[in-house]
């Protein structure tokens, strides 16, 4: 078997696919002309292999024209392409595009002859949700959070929380007061800029994080740094320039087509100096975004990548008791905020979804005809740990349980959570409640190590006959 690699060319800060005319990495010879040179590969391989693979980061359309116009490539094994699982089968070459960023993968079970010196590529091909297909494997897993504790320790530390979904307005509102006073954290230089002009583009409505907790890892899926042109910042990185009242101004008046953010235009100085914050593709083209030179970009200095501003801006609003979104205070420290949890101990035999410290939600548990269900009925029992016997708490203390009778889907009942607390967030006008949160023990009692079983947590959809949220064996 034979296996020859190919590869995209580089991409510019424009997010625009380049061809440089000279090699850029030591030790690398390049050429983009694809096509010529898997032919010259074949033809000077392609007799001492019965089977030749081709592992490409061409993405799917390049590589199924390759296909089509070179001869003798059994199996295009793709990639580059952010789009769902194909194959695509052309000029007796079998073209898989695997999954992207790790979701999934493709399965692919070639079957050799030895005799004949032959190979069958099966025509069903397998594509496969890591997460539901693959276990942990724990070895791997320690080693990983050895090298995320090293090198990013606060990855998935809370760091912040957002009321609401921010827009992509929003999130640049957001971003542009970030700029205002940014102290990059290894150099330790100051950033105080003046007016932003920020592109929309440079986020998908669907990488916005959502309400509730943020830690690093939400801003750099929102701003993930991809380093274009290579060795040089995140193409999301923000720059500062400095320019005149007269060029502010001049840049303001002209359609670029970003999001300013600033002082109006009647109340810019014409001799004050500005410091503007810009994305790398703006900060890089003058000419190309304002239709001007009004800097250079030699002299636009590099402040830090997206995700780190947004970091820094998120533990200072934690530090002052607000949320990263809006200016209001942080329930936690807000001493007037009424208390509305409500607790449930099931420990009170007679009453057990009696609710403790506040009662604006209760708990209810009814059969197929709508019965409530208590202690000892028909979908009910009620005890502690010992009596179940499942093991003590870690604690030692011998835990109250309830254990329900399984519920399949309303068929033969339901255990419902209610609440008479006020609708709010995004969905208030539909009459419902978006911020919440509930906890309650689903790692107890521990599962074997080799169990398969997973546990439904919260199905929040009546109509649906699976779980919204469930753990996983390795507790995911």
């Amino acid at each position: 078997m034979g296996v020859f690699g190919m590869t995209s060319g580089p991409w510019n800060e424009l997010d625009e696919e380049i061809k440089p005319q000279v090699d850029f990495i030591d030790d690398f010879r390049m050429r983009w002309d694809w096509n010529e040179r898997a032919r010259e590969i074949i033809a000077a391989y392609g007799d001492q292999v019965d089977y030749m693979v081709m592992l490409s980061h061409l993405g799917h359309g390049t590589d199924v024209a390759l296909a089509t116009f070179v001869d003798g490539i059994d199996l295009v094994l793709g990639g580059h392409t952010h789009d769902s699982p194909k194959t695509t089968r052309v000029n007796g070459t079998t073209v898989l595009l695997p999954d992207f960023n790790a979701k999934g993968y493709t399965d692919v079970t070639v079957t050799f002859d030895l005799a004949t010196k032959t190979a069958i590529t099966p025509e069903t091909i397998a594509e496969l949700d890591i997460t539901e297909s693959l276990p942990i494997n724990k070895t791997t897993k320690r080693r990983i959070d050895s090298i995320m504790g090293t090198y990013a320790p606060d990855a998935n530390t809370e760091i912040a929380v957002s009321l609401k979904q921010p827009s992509r307005d929003g999130i640049l509102d957001i971003l542009h007061d970030s700029l205002t006073d940014f102290t990059a954290p290894k150099s330790g230089i100051n950033y105080q800029i003046d007016a932003s002009f920020l592109d929309r583009g440079e986020i998908e409505d669907s990488e916005i994080w959502a309400p509730g907790s943020l830690t690093q890892e939400d801003f750099h899926h929102a701003y993930p740094i991809e380093r274009q042109p290579a060795n040089t910042p995140g193409f999301s990185s923000l720059y500062q320039v400095s320019v005149s009242g007269e060029a502010l101004s001049a840049m303001l008046n002209y359609e670029s087509g970003l999001d300013y953010h600033g002082p109006a235009l009647d109340d810019i100085e014409s001799a004050k100096t500005y410091q503007i914050g810009l994305f790398k593709s703006a900060a890089w083209n003058p000419e190309l975004f304002f239709n001007g030179s009004y800097y250079r970009k030699e002299d636009a200095q590099f402040v830090g990548e997206a995700w780190e501003i947004f970091d820094a801006y998120a533990r200072k609003r934690t530090a002052n008791c607000l949320y990263i979104d809006v200016d209001e205070l942080l329930f936690s420290c807000d001493e007037n905020a009424p208390n509305i949890t409500s607790v449930w101990n099931f420990d009170d035999a007679s009453n057990i979804f009696a609710p403790e410290q506040n009662i604006a939600s209760s708990l209810t548990l009814t059969n197929a005809t709508d019965e409530l269900q208590y202690c000892d009925s028909e979908l009910l029992n009620c005890g502690t740990a010992e009596f179940f016997s499942l093991p003590r708490l870690p604690d030692g203390s011998n835990a109250s349980v309830i254990e329900l009778s399984a519920l399949r889907a309303l068929d033969n009942g339901s255990f419902q959570l209610a609440t008479q607390l006020e609708t709010n967030g995004d969905f208030a006008d539909q009459d419902r409640l978006s911020y919440y949160t509930i906890v309650f023990d689903a790692l107890w009692p521990e599962l074997d190590s080799d169990s398969s079983k997973y546990r439904a947590i919260i199905d929040a959809d009546a109509s649906s006959s699976a779980p919204d949220i469930y753990l996983s064996p390795e507790a995911r």
